[in-house]
């Protein structure tokens, strides 16, 4: 039923998206940062945020690995599964980095449009993979 991804930053999806039809939304936010707020809440039928590292971030007393953990890549597929409108948006903080690595594993696998305006993009490899592996281990279970 998607056809559509879009790879967005914040600012994109709070000051210059615009749909006419409803969308789902998959929200990408590191920890610490502040929900996206975005004008178009009636329009949004399906809502997932998700919460994790985009980097290997070094403490003082410790390194933070955080990166997105496989539980989270599983949510990303349940939640596309689920998705009943033609429109799917992936939006992290700068649209370079995390949401491209969400959206181009589930074009790929729905046989989507991928629309992103940045470029260049520099997909998230861990995050790719961890999405990647999540929509192949759907695949494998669903045929048990």
């Amino acid at each position: 039923m998607i056809n559509r991804v879009y790879a967005l930053s914040r600012f994109e999806l709070e000051n210059q998206f615009f749909v006419r039809e409803p969308f789902a939304l998959i929200s990408y936010r590191y920890p610490g940062a502040k929900f996206v707020n975005f004008p178009l809440t009636k329009l949004c039928i399906r809502l997932s945020n998700l919460m994790f590292h985009d980097i290997d971030r070094k403490t003082d007393t410790q390194r933070v690995q955080i990166l997105m953990p496989g539980n989270q890549a599983t949510k990303v597929v349940s939640f596309v599964k689920s998705i009943e409108c033609s429109i799917l948006i992936c939006q992290c903080e700068t649209g370079l980095s995390v949401a491209p690595a969400i959206a181009r594993p589930v074009c790929d696998w729905l046989g989507a449009q991928y629309i992103n305006d940045q470029t260049p993009v520099t997909p998230n490899s861990h995050v790719q993979t961890m999405v990647e592996m999540a929509i192949e281990w759907d695949a494998i279970t669903q045929s048990l």
